[in-house]
């Protein structure tokens, strides 16, 4: 008898500790996980998935200009710094290089400019010369290269960026009352290919009659008409609900032309932000990718125009603003 007494008292303070940490925790299951770790238990039936609409990422081709390297390449800004080795080249070529800087900032307006500086260090262009550079043979004729440049690049999505660049010349080089080799190579520099014309400085054999060709002017305006900002842009967004819950797969990139500052993204809900991200500075070409679970959004996402949206409150100057925005849609 005393046996069965304790076993009934035993079974009744089971259920009675079961019962009150049912009502204690049972109604906030899904705020109690969502505050810890912004996950919650999945609810019933298929996910719902979203259409994104918006413009994610505006791309552009110079065409009808003169011939690029690469597509879209530039510098990210003025002016490029220049380092001439002095122990390589003599005075004379020190100076044609100068000479030829001044030309093309006095022939494109100020868009295009150089500043030479004594120390390698932190330079953008470095310049080199030597006793004998590339030759090639064209029938019975060598010809003898008497510059070359090598320019580094990263393709940002945008443009191809110019990031530093390499110039050798020949000791020997050709004299004109102009710098045409100097000038052809601060050409490649800047990003411009060949060109068939004979009287064009980017034509690939010099003459002393060379010119800065207005095509030439024309493509370095059109490169150089957008500022030396950053461009956040949403390369890829996936996102679907269940229930009031929704999961969302991010991925955000700079394309612009200089590291993007910290700033925020949110999901939005209407006007309202319901879910902030903090995205780190940026460099060019790079991105964040997010995997965000479990925001509440309610359940009638479908006619509350749900969206995501990179720096909200238009904080951060970029070269475009109509891609910072995209709108999610039930399918």
């Amino acid at each position: 008898m005393a046996a069965l007494k304790i076993l009934t008292y035993i079974l009744l303070f089971i259920v009675i500790f079961f019962g009150l940490l049912y009502f204690r925790f049972g109604g906030d299951t899904f705020s109690v996980l969502e505050n810890l770790s912004n996950g919650v238990l999945p609810e019933e039936g298929p996910p719902k998935a979203y259409e994104v609409t918006g413009q994610q990422q505006e791309s552009f081709t110079i065409a009808g200009q003169h011939a690029l390297l690469f597509p879209n390449m530039r510098w990210a800004k003025m002016p490029i710094t220049i380092f001439v080795d002095a122990d390589s080249c003599s005075s004379g070529t020190i100076d044609d290089m100068k000479a030829a800087a001044d030309i093309w900032q006095t022939d494109t307006d100020g868009i295009v400019s150089f500043s030479f500086i004594n120390s390698s260090a932190s330079v953008q262009v470095t310049v080199q010369c030597s006793s004998e550079l590339s030759r090639q043979k064209e029938g019975r004729i060598i010809i003898e290269t008497v510059g070359e440049t090598r320019p580094r690049v990263i393709n940002t999505g945008l443009y191809n960026l110019t990031v530093d660049a390499e110039v050798a010349f020949l000791a020997r080089s050709v004299k004109c009352v102009q710098p045409v080799v100097h000038m052809h190579e601060l050409g490649h520099v800047l990003g411009l290919g060949h060109d068939d014309d004979t009287k064009s400085i980017m034509y690939a054999y010099e003459e002393c009659d060379q010119k800065i060709t207005p095509d030439i002017v024309a493509t370095v305006k059109e490169l150089y008409k957008d500022p030396p900002v950053a461009d956040l842009y949403f390369k890829n967004i996936t996102a679907s609900r269940k229930g009031t819950y929704a999961n969302f797969n991010i991925t955000i990139y700079n394309q612009g032309l200089v590291d993007s500052p910290t700033t925020t993204a949110a999901i939005m809900k209407g006007s309202d932000e319901i879910y902030k991200i903090s995205i780190n500075g940026l460099k060019p070409g790079s991105g964040w990718f997010f995997a965000i679970s479990n925001v509440r959004v309610g359940a009638d996402t479908g006619n509350s125009n749900l969206s995501v949206a990179i720096d909200p409150k238009n904080e951060v100057s970029e070269i475009d603003e109509r891609n910072n925005i995209v709108h999610l849609v039930e399918q």
